[in-house]
């Protein structure tokens, strides 16, 4: 029931922004920076708490009205703290005052109302009118559990899944409109289209997003390059993990680079804590991710030549008990070291497929489990890119444009997961 709460009581909330509380979770073409129904959910959370402590056992608050502004933007990895003040309460409504700030700014304020009721007397009102519990809609839903469990039976069938790497939407649906069953994310590729460098120098959050928009786009499993995991911490790869499932993945490629020359790759102790935070994050949230261990060793020309497959089955190995379900050997091509590879772990192997590798039969034959094609599809189609623009250039011509899609099959595939525009 109503009672006297003192004026000024108050609470805090906190939280760090992931991918969830984000504009993209609620829509793929939408910017990936916090919501404004999530900002209003940490000032209600403050608000609940500074009431809280002066409700009886049977007693909580509940919101009542919400008069509040969004100011500012924060993106993925910001700290979010909401501050609430109790300011007035009339005999029945309490009215509370309501602030938030990013690491920068204050992002939003105004007020809210909140009345008490009894629990039992609520329940059994809800009870009355038929009113039923609903899912928890943040979860993720069955179908991507079972893309999760179609794309790990991928990689125990016959022959090996062959994934063409795909960096925005229309590579995406081009790559399913061929009959790939999966679709495999380009970090590099992604990178590169944004104006970044490869090697984690573009934001987490707009990796994030650029997966969310390709999951969106596609009917068939995604699989995500993640590269380091954005942090070196086993709290980085969790949250990372967890970004990866709420864009709508259900794979995650994993890598031990750091980008440093003078430490390449992560301490072998530290990976397999940061591969058991992914496997442990998955579990929670009920979808069994298809973890893709990658090691440098090779790719970086990690220590002697005559060490590196002994490093490689080290770590590998170790990446494998921890609970990784395929390892990834980037910059490996003969076919007598991916033979050995393959019957020393005893685990799938995922060859990067480059010019000079063997053909996708041949790996087969090997024993390969997973063939990727990593950032080459983008850079051969900028290679072609320039190709044609010399053209237009030196000749005056435009022969290399013959055999594209035409417009009305580019608009027909987007349409899909957008409206046609207009040709410009």
């Amino acid at each position: 029931m109503p009672r006297e709460i003192p004026l000024g009581a108050r609470a805090e909330a906190v939280e760090t922004v992931e991918f969830k509380h984000t504009l993209t979770a609620f829509h793929p073409q939408l910017p990936p920076v916090y919501s404004t129904p999530d900002m209003i959910r940490l000032m209600e959370t403050a608000a609940f708490h500074a009431l809280q402590p002066y409700c009886e056992a049977d007693e909580i608050t509940v919101g009542t009205a919400i008069h509040v502004e969004h100011r500012a933007a924060s993106g993925i990895g910001a700290h979010i703290k909401a501050e609430a003040v109790l300011e007035a309460f009339d005999g029945r409504f309490y009215t509370v005052r309501v602030s938030a700030r990013d690491d920068v700014e204050e992002i939003g304020n105004g007020t809210v109302g909140r009345a008490v009721i009894r629990v039992s007397q609520f329940l059994e009102k809800m009870k009355n009118a038929g009113r039923r519990e609903h899912p928890n809609p943040g979860m993720p839903d069955g179908k991507q559990k079972q893309r999760a469990d179609a794309f790990r039976a991928m990689h125990a069938g016959p022959g090996a899944v062959v994934l063409v790497n795909a960096w925005d939407v229309a590579s995406a649906r081009m790559v399913q409109e061929t009959g790939f069953p999966a679709i495999a994310t380009t970090s590099a590729g992604i990178a590169f289209s944004q104006g970044f460098p490869d090697g984690q120098k573009i934001p987490a959050e707009r990796m994030i997003a650029a997966i969310a928009q390709i999951a969106a786009a596609v009917a068939v499993p995604v699989t995500a390059d993640v590269e380091a995991g954005y942090g070196e911490r086993p709290e980085d790869a969790s949250r990372t993990a967890r970004n990866v499932i709420e864009a709508g993945a259900v794979g995650m490629n994993f890598e031990d680079a750091t980008g440093n020359p003078d430490r390449p790759l992560i301490d072998l102790n530290l990976q397999v804590e940061r591969i058991r935070a992914i496997r442990e994050t998955a579990r929670k949230l009920g979808v069994p991710l298809v973890v893709n261990a990658r090691t440098d060793v090779y790719l970086a020309k990690v220590g002697e030549p005559t060490r590196r497959y002994e490093e490689t089955v080290r770590r590998l190995s170790a990446f494998r008990d921890a609970g990784a379900d395929c390892l990834f050997v980037p910059g490996v091509s003969d076919r007598e070291t991916i033979g050995r590879l393959v019957t020393d772990l005893k685990h799938p192997i995922n060859i990067l497929a480059v010019p000079g590798s063997p053909s996708i039969p041949e790996l087969v034959a090997l024993g390969v489990k997973r063939i990727s094609l990593g950032s080459g599809p983008m850079r051969a189609s900028l290679g072609f890119f320039r190709r044609l623009a010399e053209e237009l250039m030196t000749a005056g011509t435009y022969k290399l444009m013959e055999g594209a899609p035409s417009h009305a099959e580019i608009n027909s595939s987007m349409s899909a997961h957008r409206r046609p525009e207009t040709e410009s």
